[in-house]
């Protein structure tokens, strides 16, 4: 008896294990990349592609297709077709390719009927000593981790903080799942506490509004008094406004818009969304056509010339086309493809568990996306993907969270 038990101990622990060690890599993806110049970042993206597809691989084989994996098969079949009918006639093998690389959100979410919260004790902990590690060794070394920043045509600013992620606005997206997970899962608000001030030295404007609108979401469609959720609005509001105005440069932001409109600025994210508007509607209804616009497909590309900042540093380096999935997906995909990727996302986070999450709370997460996607390329990126696959599980676990022997009980809420 006691080996039959020792046995389901270490069956239980090896899956928390390979998802400790996918979740470590996938942080210090950019950090080893940089410091060994080995193709590590390159390599790891195959992987997880190749052992998805081969998930999806056996199931067609064996004639047990699951929701989550027909949307995955739409996606890319969709895609291809709009990046053929595109106005830059993208060849079938580009299309196809560029597809695949828009759909890693929807490859990821067929891994979700396969995870729990439960299974991330290990990874959340690996990562959380990781974050506070590499923030410290970053404030130390200061010049070892500048060192390593990615050589662009713009000024980084090395006073945010960034630790292994090499990134403001991962490090940033690392603090907000630890910040989230320690306070709604382990139930650890001092811990939460030290992320949350993580996140904010980060001075990530778009993770630290979406941090507050998850929070806001959470305090309102739980079962607390209503005097409670107003005063977790107030509070949560407040708190945000005054690490906006405080810490991070908003109005900057505003400036740097303003200017690249109507001035001789070169804010690349106002301009990937500006330009992308203008290839969706010149080339109505599919854009110009999978690896033209946004993408790591797209060097060199005529779409660039068309929307007039083909010669700017951040193009020609490819430093910024990543900044705006938004203007990523109408360039290449149009408007027809945006509306597809918006429907699919809902289609996909209503049935990437094994029951379907209500519609609201399927519409929210949705809204995340979609907001994430102005400022990242959430759509063709496994990082941010696999970090609303997080979200998504917390929110899954809550409406689905199974009460102890009565029918009417809910789910205890913070």
């Amino acid at each position: 008896m006691i080996q039959v038990a020792q046995r389901r101990e270490v069956s239980a622990f090896a899956p928390s294990v390979l998802y400790a060690l996918v979740a470590v890599s996938i942080f210090l993806n950019n950090f080893v990349t940089r410091a060994t110049g080995l193709p590590f970042g390159q390599a790891l993206d195959a992987l997880i592609l190749a052992f998805f597809l081969l998930l999806i691989a056996i199931s067609l084989l064996r004639g047990r297709v699951k929701k989550s994996q027909m949307i995955l098969i739409l996606s890319v079949l969709l895609f291809t077709i709009f990046s053929v009918l595109g106005g830059l006639q993208s060849s079938l093998s580009n299309s196809v390719i560029s597809a695949i690389i828009f759909s890693k959100f929807f490859i990821v979410i067929t891994f979700a009927r396969h995870l729990k919260l439960d299974d991330l004790k290990l990874a959340m902990r690996m990562l959380a000593a990781l974050h506070i590690i590499g923030g410290v060794l970053s404030l130390i070394f200061g010049s070892f981790f500048i060192s390593l920043l990615p050589d662009v045509a713009f000024t980084l600013d090395t006073s945010r903080l960034m630790g292994f992620s090499l990134n403001a606005n991962r490090a940033a997206t690392i603090s907000c799942v630890l910040m989230i997970y320690f306070y709604f899962v382990e139930r650890k608000p001092y811990v939460a506490v030290i992320f949350a001030t993580a996140l904010i030295l980060s001075e990530s404007r778009s993770l630290t509004v979406l941090a507050s609108l998850f929070i806001m979401f959470w305090f309102f469609t739980s079962n607390i008094l209503i005097v409670k959720k107003l005063f977790a609005f107030a509070f949560i509001s407040a708190a945000t406004w005054v690490a906006l105005y405080t810490f991070i440069e908003l109005e900057d932001t505003i400036l740097k818009i303003e200017g690249t409109l109507y001035g001789d600025l070169y804010y690349i994210r106002a301009a990937m969304l500006i330009g992308g508007l203008q290839l969706a509607s010149e080339f109505f209804p599919f854009g110009a056509g999978g690896g033209t616009f946004g993408s790591s497909m797209s060097f060199g590309s005529q779409a660039y010339e068309i929307v007039g900042i083909s010669h700017w540093n951040t193009v020609i380096d490819m430093s910024g086309i990543y900044d705006s999935g938004i203007g990523a997906i109408l360039g290449e995909y149009g408007y027809f493809g945006l509306i597809f990727y918006a429907f699919l996302v809902v289609a996909g986070i209503r049935n990437f568990g094994a029951r379907r999450l209500p519609f609201v709370p399927a519409l929210f997460l949705t809204s995340l996306v979609l907001y994430m996607n102005f400022f990242r390329t959430v759509a063709s990126d496994f990082f941010y993907s696999f970090f609303f696959l997080f979200l998504f599980l917390v929110i899954y676990q809550k409406y689905n969270r199974k009460p102890d022997g009565n029918k009417n009980a809910h789910p205890p809420h913070p």
